[in-house]
């Protein structure tokens, strides 16, 4: 495999050789992206940070592949606290779900070289991880046949940057624990972590929930199941309506995410909504009822036919009741929650500004920036088949989107788009990071002058 790193304009771009799947950001009120996940179809798992290089220019590296598998890796998620920091989640083309959590050496490279702060980390942590000779699960230690991989490798070297054929050994990560549930093949994870660190502070690990969805095939695998990572529990399996006259495959969930609810009663407001696109319906949306003993998810709201073939889900920060959606008919449409959280309305929809003749180009990733525009309004990024990355402003009152800028980002497909996690207003610039199927990911420094401005790199 091969790795580097180059400037282009104002972007950034890691490329390997291979499509990109997914990716997250560090995620935690205390140490907001830190550092950049992604997952792709090189069965790898890669960590990305920013190092400071000789004339002090911010350069991002490839720090740590946390996982080489066997099966190409479709989803990543982390269950982080700020107790136990650097616990990650992934899915790849198979059943299980496994769970990583940072070795020693790389807190150390993390800690050293891009200035990742340690203080409040109580986890024991192994030195390193092993990969068996005939296995999938990294381990703690070399036993059961577990290969060192040390060869010319100076030991004491353990916070250097690490080199290109270290990465795929001395940097794993060890698995901690398997989920078992599914019975197809993992497609997309998101947890609770966002929705609570935004706005609930600090949570324990046990309060972190995860939610996976899977391949259908069947009628049975089209739902959604929630866990308990740290007991390593099932909690719940969200299964909707499905028509009998339509394929079952057509309800794979294409993306999941969590939100806070706001607005409504005491009780509404201490719930959480998991909302869900898949297909062919409109978004599914879902909503915590707290009981005596835990959380039960319940549905608000599950349409068909409405929008075609949808792709993403984002909820706004601080309004979860808002999200967009968007599909391969070239629309973003815009949907809220009905005061009461008795339904989902859509508020508005627009279609993207490129086109083929008079035919929009499919929108194939939507993702709202952490802090709004200086108007107020909210941040809208809309990742296009044709590798475009469009940047539109939405208003909710009145409702409407304006278009603002575009910029050619890859030359394959959008695949997913994530913004890195914002500390709040007074930020000259928020950074965006998109992956495509022409093997890269890309991070776009996004600054409110450059949006009238913005360009395609060269």
């Amino acid at each position: 495999r091969k790795s580097n790193s180059r400037r282009a304009g104002n972007s950034k771009c890691v490329e390997s050789n291979s499509m990109r799947h997914g990716t997250f950001w560090r995620r935690h009120r205390a140490f907001a992206g830190e550092y950049l996940l992604t997952v792709s179809n090189d069965q790898t798992c890669r960590l990305w940070a920013p190092v400071k290089s000789v004339s002090e220019k911010e350069v991002w590296l490839e720090l740590a592949r946390p996982q080489v598998h066997g099966y190409d890796l479709a989803a990543i998620t982390s269950v982080s606290t700020q107790h136990h920091r650097h616990t990650i989640v992934t899915g790849a083309d198979e059943k299980e779900i496994r769970v990583f959590d940072a070795p020693l050496s790389t807190v150390q490279i993390l800690e050293q070289a891009a200035n990742c702060a340690t203080n409040g980390d109580k986890a024991s942590r192994v030195d390193r991880a092993y990969i068996p000779s005939l296995g999938l699960s990294n381990k703690a230690s070399a036993d059961d046949g577990a290969e060192a991989d040390l060869e010319g490798r100076d030991k004491s070297a353990n916070s250097a940057l690490p080199l290109e054929r270290d990465l795929g050994a001395v940097s794993l990560w060890p698995e901690v624990r398997k989920l078992f549930g599914h019975h197809t093949e993992i497609y997309c994870l998101t947890s609770t972590l966002e929705a609570r660190t935004n706005l609930d502070g600090n949570p324990n690990c046990g309060d972190i929930l995860v939610a996976s969805a899977a391949k259908a095939r069947e009628a049975e695998d089209a739902c959604i199941r929630l866990w308990d990572v740290e007991n390593g529990r099932c909690l719940q399996v969200l299964e909707g309506g499905k028509p009998i006259y339509l394929s079952s495959a057509m309800y794979t969930f294409r993306g999941l995410i969590f939100g806070k609810w706001l607005n409504g009663d005491a009780v509404a407001r201490n719930s959480l909504l998991l909302a869900g696109v898949s297909r062919q319906r409109s978004p599914d949306m879902r909503m915590e009822e707290t009981t005596r003993d835990k959380g039960v998810f319940f549905a608000i709201s599950s349409c068909v036919g409405s929008q075609a073939n949808h792709m993403e889900c984002p909820l706004l920060p601080h309004h979860p009741e808002v999200m967009a959606s968007g599909s391969r008919d070239g629309t973003v449409k815009i949907w809220k929650l009905h005061d009461e959280a008795t339904a989902l309305n859509e508020m508005f929809c627009f279609d993207v500004s490129s086109k083929i003749g008079d035919k929009p180009h499919a929108v194939t990733a939507v993702a709202f920036a952490s802090d709004p525009l200086p108007d107020e309004h909210a941040l809208l990024a809309a990742g296009l088949e044709s590798g475009l990355i469009e940047f539109w402003s939405i208003q909710l009152s009145p409702p409407g989107a304006s278009f603002i800028a575009r910029i050619t980002a890859h030359s394959g497909t959008v695949t997913k788009l994530a913004w890195r996690p914002g500390l709040g207003a007074g930020r000259s610039s928020q950074t965006l990071a998109s992956v495509g199927m022409d093997n890269g990911c890309r991070l776009y420094s996004i600054g409110d002058e450059r949006l009238s401005q913005a360009s395609s790199p060269s």
